[in-house]
């Protein structure tokens, strides 16, 4: 194998290694600050405070009251 084939050989697998350090860490710290769990609760929120949509006019008419 010649030298630039192995540094490519070296590169590729030095990128795969450092990808997977980066979303294991990326897991440990969203599980760290709860990252999951904001996320669910503020979505929860969100779906409380939007209304329904409006079936009919008469039901707009009313929603808009």
């Amino acid at each position: 194998m010649d030298p630039m084939g192995m540094y490519a050989f070296a590169f590729f697998i030095s990128l795969i290694v450092l990808l997977g350090i980066f979303f294991l860490m990326r897991e440990v710290m969203c599980w760290y600050w709860k990252v999951n769990v904001m996320v669910k609760l503020l979505q929860d929120i969100d779906s409380k405070l939007t209304p329904p949509p409006a079936t009919n006019m008469k039901d707009l008419l009313n929603t808009l009251k």
